[in-house]
Order: C-alpha cells, then structure tokens, then sequence
C-alpha cells in the first residue's frame, strides 16, 4: 500500500526509536527535524543538492527542502528541538498485513 501523509511534529519532542515495515521518503516542509540513526542507514539529500549516508550514531540537521530515505527495519527516531513545530511530508510503501511503525528498544 502506498501512503501519503502531512506529520507535525511539536516544538520540543522527542520520537522514541522505531522502524518502519516498508520503505519511507520523506521531505522537510518547515522547520528543523534533528534526525538520528541508530542501526542501518538512511539516505539524506539537502535542499542545495548534497547526499549523505547516514550510518549507527550519527545525527543530522534537516530542514525546509531537505528530504531523506529510510529503508525497512532501519531503526531510527526524530526531535523537534525547537520552538516551532515541523511539519514533515512523507511516502510510505508498506504491506496491510503489516504495522507501519514498529517501537525498538535501543538496548536490545
């Protein structure tokens, strides 16, 4: 199945680490999203053009434009660490039979 949807994330939040069951695109519409990977890799493309490959422990800045590429059973989270919300665009191509997001225990 194939999903389009419009996320806000709050100023000040912190998403637990999770991952999805398909793969995920997704393109910053406002704001800063501080994105960290924590097992796997994800696939990031700034709004001036460059692409990086993000790998376990690192963390990036993305922000209006930027866009990013997250693979299944990549294990990931996100935090807004401002005062304004972010809004977040994303694709999703994942089976029905199938939770979309799945919550990881970073110590496991």
């Amino acid at each position: 199945m194939l999903e389009l949807i419009r996320h806000t994330i709050k100023p000040r939040t912190k998403l637990p680490p999770h991952i999805h069951t398909g793969m995920q695109i997704g393109v910053i519409e406002a704001g800063t999203l501080t994105f960290t990977v924590v097992k796997g890799e994800a696939k990031v493309r700034k709004a001036n053009g460059t692409e990086l490959i993000l790998q376990p422990g690192q963390t990036t800045q993305l922000t209006v434009g930027d866009s990013l590429v997250e693979s299944s059973g990549m294990v990931h989270y996100g935090e807004n660490q401002t005062n304004k919300p972010v809004i977040l665009l994303s694709a999703s191509l994942f089976d029905v039979e199938q939770p979309k997001t799945i919550l990881i225990d970073p110590e496991k």
